[in-house]
């Protein structure tokens, strides 16, 4: 299949907007609009898999110690006791919010996941010239050989894509507001845990360095 310069130029301009890096965070949003200071932050991630939660909060502690906070793994922890494989009730909550503040904690950064689908999707292999014999003229007989762009058959890949949030709250707030900051995230079935996490983690804290904590 062949396709024309002005078609290739508007798809290599999509691609550069849609991009295929490794950036995680797809928005976020400041919902106390003041930085804050923090000394001493409780990293909860809630799911059923221990390994992944506990990979993951080491890893989001590990960032926050790097930038100079006191970063905490929930896993670690003994003595909360609250669920993180399944809802909180309001009472469980409130608990939450006395014990980490009892232990010293100032902040809560809480992670979990929203969604998960199953995806679907054609890798080109590339572009690249083609010297096919393209026909002109009124009666087809005559032909040129010019450089045109094709594209090859690409294959495809599948797999499951993750959305997760993430929260940063202020325990010290008495207010009512106590959650300062959001963030959702994709990954795209990710094979390498560690990496994930850690790549997680890093644009994670990067963004709440820049948009929530001093």
């Amino acid at each position: 299949m062949k396709f024309s310069m002005s078609f290739l130029c508007l798809l290599s301009s999509v691609m550069l907007m849609t991009g295929c890096g490794s950036m995680y965070m797809t928005k976020s949003q400041t919902v106390v609009k003041e930085k804050k200071s923090y000394s001493k932050i409780l990293v909860i991630a809630r799911g059923k898999n221990e390994i992944a939660r506990s990979i993951f909060e080491q890893d989001v502690a590990r960032t926050l110690e790097g930038h100079g906070i006191d970063g905490v793994a929930y896993h670690k922890e003994s003595g909360i006791g609250i669920p993180v494989d399944s809802e909180l009730t309001e009472a469980q909550i409130a608990d939450l919010k006395n014990k980490v503040m009892d232990m010293g904690f100032d902040g809560v950064i809480l992670t979990h996941l929203v969604n998960a689908e199953q995806y679907k999707e054609l890798i080109p292999t590339g572009v690249y010239p083609s010297t096919d014999p393209n026909y002109y003229g009124q009666w087809g007989y005559y032909f040129v050989y010019y450089p045109v762009m094709d594209w090859s058959p690409g294959y495809s890949v599948e797999g499951t894509r993750l959305e997760l949030e993430s929260a940063l709250y202020d325990v010290r707030a008495t207010d009512g507001n106590s959650l300062q900051w959001l963030g959702r995230f994709k990954l795209d079935d990710p094979e390498d845990l560690q990496k994930a996490t850690s790549n997680y983690a890093k644009e994670l804290v990067t963004a709440l360095r820049q948009e929530s904590i001093k």
